[in-house]
C-alpha cells in the first residue's frame, strides 16, 4: 500500500466522559463511521439513519440501534434531513499539535527508537570505523590554531530551514479560517433553503462574534425544521436568518406527522369505537326490552293495537289489581 496517497483520519486515545457513556456500541460504531465520513465531517444521502449505518458498517443491527440512540443523545452525531453530521470533526481532524505535544511526541519517537535499536544489537561488540561514523580530521579542524569543531545537527546548518517545534502565528490563522469556512458550508448544506448564498457567506462572518459553535447551530436547525413556519415551508433567507441570531428563537410547535403505521393504528382504534357505538345504540333503541320493575312486576313497552306508544300499549304482568 502507497501510504502517501491513503487519506487517513485521526483518532484520538483520550477516554473522555463522553466516550465511556456511548457505551461498546456507540463507541465501535463512531470508529467506524470516522472511515466513511467525508472531509467535513458529514455522511449524505441518508435515507433510514439505523439501516444505512448496518449496511456501510457491517456491525450487527442491534449493536448499530443502541449505539446510534447514545451517538445522537450526546450529541456526538447531528441528523438533519438526508445528512449525519459530525460537528467536532473538522477542529479534531485538522487542529495542529501544540509545542508541548511535539516535544512529547518526539521523546516517545526517540524512546521507541532507543529500544528498537537495542533489541537489534547482539552480545557482541560492533567494530566501529572512521567511514561508519563519516566524520574526517579535515572537516572537524576549522583552522591550525583552532580546535576541533562541535557537530552541529544538519537542521541548524542549514539557514533556510526553522525548527520544526516552533510555531508560526500565521499558520494558526490561516487554519482557524480554513476551519471557519468549511463550517459554513456543513451550516449551508444543512439549511433547508438554497439561496442568496454569498449574502449568507457574508452574514456568517459579521455574526462570527456572537455565533455559537456548529455544533449548537446544527441542533437549532432540526429544532426550527419541526416549527409550524418550517413545515409549512416558508423559510427565511440563510442571512435574515443569521444576522437575525434565530438559533435563539424559540418556534411554534407543530405535533408530529403520523407514520403510515400509526394511522393505520388510529384508523382501526376508531373504527372499533365507532362499531362499540352502534351496538350500543341499537340496544337501547330495542322496543322489546324488558325493564324489571321494583317489586317483581315486569313491563312489557311495545307496539299497541291501535299503534300508539305509551301507556296505551303498556301491559302489566303480575298480581292482578282487582282481586289481589
Amino acid at each position: 500500500m502507497d501510504w502517501s496517497n491513503e487519506r487517513y483520519v485521526r483518532l484520538y486515545t483520550r477516554d473522555t466522559a463522553t466516550w465511556r457513556r456511548l457505551g461498546w456500541e456507540g463507541q465501535s460504531l463512531l470508529c467506524l463511521m470516522l472511515r466513511k465520513v467525508d472531509r467535513a465531517g458529514v455522511i449524505d444521502g441518508v435515507v433510514d439513519a439505523v439501516d444505512d449505518l448496518i449496511l456501510m458498517t457491517g456491525l450487527p443491527p442491534d449493536a448499530v440501534e443502541v449505539g446510534y440512540k447514545a451517538l445522537v443523545r450526546h450529541k456526538v452525531i447531528v441528523v438533519n434531513g438526508d445528512a449525519i453530521c459530525l460537528p467536532n470533526f473538522l477542529e479534531a481532524q485538522e487542529t495542529p499539535k501544540s509545542d508541548a505535544q511535539r516535544q512529547r511526541d518526539c521523546r516517545e519517537s526517540r524512546r521507541a527508537g532507543a529500544l528498537l535499536e537495542s533489541r537489534n544489537v547482539t552480545g557482541e561488540s560492533q567494530p566501529v570505523t572512521n567511514e561508519s561514523r563519516n566524520v574526517t580530521d579535515e572537516s572537524r579542524a576549522v583552522t591550525p590554531s583552532h580546535g576541533q569543531s562541535q557537530c552541529v545537527t544538519p537542521t541548524l546548518t542549514d539557514p533556510n530551514r526553522s525548527d520544526p517545534n516552533r510555531s508560526d502565528p500565521n499558520q494558526h490563522k490561516n487554519h482557524a479560517h480554513a476551519r471557519d469556512q468549511k463550517d459554513f458550508e456543513i451550516f449551508w448544506k444543512a439549511y433547508p433553503k438554497k439561496a442568496a448564498k454569498k449574502d449568507a457567506k457574508k452574514a456568517w462572518g459579521q455574526v462570527a462574534s456572537v455565533r455559537p459553535d456548529l455544533s449548537t447551530l446544527l441542533e437549532a436547525l432540526r429544532i426550527h425544521s419541526e416549527g409550524r413556519q418550517w413545515q409549512d415551508g416558508v423559510y427565511p433567507h440563510a442571512a435574515t436568518w443569521l444576522r437575525g441570531e434565530r438559533w435563539n428563537d424559540e418556534p411554534e410547535k407543530v405535533a408530529k406527522r403520523e407514520t403510515p403505521q400509526q394511522r393505520a393504528r388510529r384508523e382501526q382504534i376508531e373504527q372499533a369505537a365507532r362499531w362499540v357505538k352502534e351496538a350500543e345504540e341499537e340496544e337501547k333503541n330495542n322496543d322489546n326490552e324488558i325493564l324489571h320493575v321494583e317489586g317483581g312486576t315486569d313491563v312489557h313497552v311495545g307496539v299497541s293495537e291501535n299503534g300508539n306508544d305509551g301507556g296505551a300499549g303498556a301491559t302489566l304482568d303480575g298480581p292482578s289489581r282487582r282481586g289481589g
